[in-house]
């Protein structure tokens, strides 16, 4: 066997362990260079080896090299796509360019994402190979980063912390074996000087490489190798976090927050404080723009936990804090998603997507006549903040529309079993449900906007059901990962 296939059998194989499977619908990142000319190329191949996709390629102009060179880019994406009988869809630049390597990454994948979405690709394939592999793991060496830095590039993880994901089937293979598939096959590709001029530090490391290289020792494979070794061992740091953990874990995609009992927090150990962090932050997105926690950081929150003292908190980047609140730590971004609402008007169901979640309110309404209320309260009562939450109303008191979107501070309802008012937050508080957490909880309001439910909590006296009732609403709402 020729080295063609040989590639093309190993970035098969690479692709399915990285998650993609027959009938994939994907998006490939193409530049016009030889890299992602290259990974195109060999995932169109993969039919002949068991792993048959839906391609589309997606080239993104960063309006760094003027409108000649940016037309030529686009001409050789558009040859490539020509030679594989493949769609192209291409991004424009930025209304405002700024010429930083971290500028250029926010616009190309915030691009990408849209591009997919505009398709309906789940994945987005990246061609970083080997040689990134390698220079990955010294420039973060050289920054001083602690092992999720020294692990280096992913082959897999969510794109913005949504249900898009980025995928890397190239990261184990030389750049050198990519260009001379190119040529074997005959596809053409450009050279990008801008890899030259936006990131100097990364130009000094490949200079060093390819040196390296030249005079044939090894360092790129096995410096990649070494980030392998560091992903592995980071993995089984996780996995033990994990086991440890997940029983208590509650994530609250709705506020951008998580949170985990403290007692768990506590027994994992300060040693592994930043794998616990990490592991909190990815339930919510806080590394959807890369590595985004500090020694300093990881100290502080390490100190917080042991003293387990109710009330405290610390500051994390990108604003996020880590609090303790009762018997919980609590992990929170500065900001949740757009609040979301929901209207339904009758028995039904409806549904948005939030982030990587699908909210979805459903509605059904039976007699009263052989309805135990006291049994269905029973098989369907679930723990604060859990999902699904159910609840059965009064259907005619509660009205035929109702609308589902979050709870004010100022909202005020009168919860079942009690005769006198109180603001839902302090309801929220009584019940354990941490502030951070509160910003996330969801409020069921009928036609003239006064609470009915207030959501996985309790609902209001006016819409319970009664002796006197004859149409029973019974109500869902659920936050399922889509």
């Amino acid at each position: 066997m020729t080295e063609v296939p040989v590639l093309e059998a190993e970035v098969a194989e690479a692709a399915r362990a990285a998650g993609l499977a027959p009938g994939d619908r994907v998006l490939v990142a193409v530049s016009g260079g030889a890299d992602s000319a290259a990974l195109a190329s060999l995932l169109a191949r993969g039919a002949e080896h068991g792993l048959p996709l839906s391609l589309t390629l997606g080239h993104v102009d960063h309006g760094w090299r003027g409108p000649a060179e940016a037309a030529a880019d686009r001409r050789a994406c558009e040859a490539l796509a020509a030679a594989l009988g493949v769609p192209l869809l291409v991004a424009p630049p930025p209304a405002v360019v700024r010429r930083t390597e971290d500028d250029a990454r926010r616009h190309r994948y915030g691009a990408l994402l849209r591009l997919a979405t505009a398709t309906g690709c789940r994945v987005v394939a990246t061609a970083h190979h080997l040689r990134d592999q390698a220079e990955t793991f010294l420039l973060r060496l050289r920054r001083g980063s602690g092992p999720a830095g020294l692990a280096g590039i992913p082959s897999r993880r969510p794109l913005a912390g949504g249900p898009v994901e980025v995928v890397r089937p190239l990261l184990g293979i030389d750049p050198r074996r990519l260009r001379r598939h190119l040529d074997e096959r005959g596809l053409a590709w450009r050279e990008d000087p801008t890899n030259a001029v936006l990131d100097r530090d990364r130009v000094r490391v490949r200079a060093r490489l390819l040196a390296a290289e030249a005079s044939g020792a090894a360092w790129t494979r096995d410096l990649a190798a070494t980030a392998e070794r560091v992903r592995r061992a980071l993995a089984r740091r996780e996995a033990a976090v994990e086991a440890r953990c997940t029983a208590s874990l509650r994530v609250h995609p709705l506020a951008a927050a998580a949170d985990v009992a403290l007692d768990d927090a506590r027994a994992v150990g300060p040693r592994d404080a930043d794998t616990l962090l990490r592991w909190l932050g990815a339930g919510v997105g806080a590394d959807r723009d890369g590595p985004w926690l500090t020694r300093h950081h990881v100290e502080a929150a390490a100190r917080l936990v042991a003293r387990g003292r109710p009330g405290e908190a610390v500051a994390l980047p990108r604003g996020a804090t880590l609090a303790v609140r009762r018997d919980r730590l609590v992990l929170a971004l500065a900001a949740p998603p757009p609040p979301v609402r929901l209207e339904l008007r009758g028995d039904g169901a409806v549904s948005a997507d939030v982030g990587a979640h699908a909210l979805t309110l459903a509605r059904r309404t039976v007699a009263a006549d052989g309805f135990d209320a006291g049994a269905w309260a029973r098989a369907h009562r679930h723990p604060t903040g859990a999902q699904p939450a159910r609840a059965a109303f009064d259907a005619d008191r509660l009205g035929p529309r109702v609308e589902l979107a979050p709870v004010a501070p100022d909202d005020v309802l009168v919860p079942w079993g009690r005769t006198s008012s109180c603001r839902a937050y302090a309801l929220l508080a009584r019940e354990g449900v941490p502030a951070e957490v509160r910003r996330g909880v969801l409020a069921l309001r009928r036609a003239d906007g006064a609470i009915a439910w207030v959501v996985g909590c309790r609902i209001d006296a006016y819409a319970g059901v009664t002796a006197t009732t004859k149409h029973v609403a019974l109500v869902e709402v659920a936050l399922r990962r889509r």
